[in-house]
């Protein structure tokens, strides 16, 4: 039934004293109105498609108005997404290196020794574990200021991640002390490896560097590295193997500073 005849029927004076005629005619104006806005939006999305440009003025403006609330929105949630992408990005991060010399932190370092010793297990590949201490660091501290101390041990941590293998992991184990984990290479190897660290310290131009002082550098001397030595074996654990470290690093300090020693337990 066509609109014209459905108000034909409206007006029909024998309908006029039914009880039903005011809900029939209600139904009737209301999907009228839901019919126009059909069509309003169907000329708008016509318009949107390129076909046909026929909407109101007013349903422009309207189509305006959400456009671009809808693109509004769309950047906001763009914005938020990347941000918290980055956010991620950020904390996944530093949940893994230290803030100061963007060496990797302890809580790496553990993980990758983890990793190394199952690796050592299943198919005995060999490592060697490393600690280096900065010598009279305390020295320097109290000396110098905090501020100068972490300038040495930035430059220090960068001069570290320019020596070391990609396969290596160098992290900052806690305070002046850093951790260098050394893959497929026997305790000798590994001895000439961080000598040539030490060596390397040793020559480092503090001049381009430190900026505390016009004579900063020539009160500081020349900085230098202890370092203790050990390689896994078989049936301990990494923290044994570190202890073992330690306990040659102590004997490097022990013995004169500038050093290394390595511990040769149960070679």
């Amino acid at each position: 039934m066509q609109d014209q005849e459905i108000e034909t029927l409206l007006q029909d004076p024998e309908l006029s004293n039914n009880p039903l005629l005011p809900i029939l005619r209600k139904l009737y104006e209301e999907t009228q109105e839901h019919k126009q806005q059909l069509q309003k939006l169907m000329r708008i999305s016509d318009a949107f498609d390129g076909r046909i440009f026929e909407e109101s003025n007013e349903a422009r403006e309207q189509f305006d108005k959400q456009s671009r609330r809808l693109q509004k929105i769309a950047r906001i949630s763009d914005m938020y997404q990347q941000n918290m992408v980055d956010v991620n990005e950020k904390l996944e991060y530093y949940a893994q290196h230290d803030v100061l010399t963007e060496l990797p932190n302890r809580r790496y370092a553990i993980d990758r020794l983890k990793e190394f010793e199952a690796m050592h297990k299943r198919k005995q590949v060999p490592f060697c574990i490393a600690l280096l201490d900065i010598d009279h660091f305390k020295v320097i501290n109290d000396k110098f200021g905090h501020e100068f101390g972490d300038k040495v041990l930035k430059i220090v941590a960068s001069e570290l991640k320019n020596i070391v293998r990609i396969t290596d992991v160098c992290s900052r184990w806690g305070g002046e002390e850093f951790l260098l984990i050394v893959p497929d290479l026997n305790i000798d190897a590994s001895k000439q490896m961080i000598e040539r660290i030490l060596e390397k310290i040793r020559r480092v131009d503090w001049k381009q560097y430190l900026e505390v002082s016009s004579n900063a550098p020539q009160l500081l001397g020349e900085l230098t590295l202890s370092a203790g030595l050990t390689t896994f074996q078989a049936g301990e654990s990494f923290d044994e193997t570190i202890k073992r470290a330690d306990k040659a690093l102590y004997l490097a300090k022990y013995s004169g500073r500038n050093r290394i020693e390595i511990d040769r337990s149960d070679f």
